[in-house]
């Protein structure tokens, strides 16, 4: 897998499929019902933004506040609720995607939840929101 710095292309170069947790990570219009404490920082349209570049983009989140984008079946694996089993979610999501073709990547805020799913799925890379958002987006260095 390869991720280019920020500051040098930070576009993901190799298509990925990107594993999403939902309340503290993603920012959709749906949470704007169910108080700040849920709001992340990767807004929806960053993630149609990737999707449209080519990468699968999966919600493995059992959230309500998921964004509706990503409500089908080829985006949102709920099976498991439980953050202990996330790992069930994700290992769904790459079977659905054709498994060992792609990288897989998982964005959550919870650092316990990346502990569980690398030792459950070791191939997995793990992100905190801001990582992510750092290795994704483009910085203008003029600020």
């Amino acid at each position: 897998m390869i991720i280019t710095s920020r500051r040098i292309g930070n576009i993901l170069e190799n298509k990925m499929l990107i594993c999403f947790d939902i309340d503290g990570t993603l920012l959709t219009d749906e949470m704007n019902d169910h108080g700040e404490h849920l709001k992340g920082i990767i807004p929806t349209k960053h993630l149609i933004n990737l999707h449209t570049q080519g990468h699968k983009i999966a919600i493995v989140s059992p959230s309500p506040s998921r964004p509706r984008e990503f409500s089908g079946d080829e985006h949102w694996f709920k099976r498991n609720s439980s953050n202990d089993y996330r790992w069930e979610n994700i290992k769904d999501a790459i079977i659905y995607h054709g498994g060992s073709s792609f990288d897989v990547m998982y964005v959550d805020d919870l650092i316990g939840n990346h502990k569980m799913v690398k030792k459950a799925l070791p191939t997995v890379v793990c992100y905190t929101p801001k990582e992510f958002m750092n290795l994704t987006c483009p910085i203008d260095d003029n600020k």
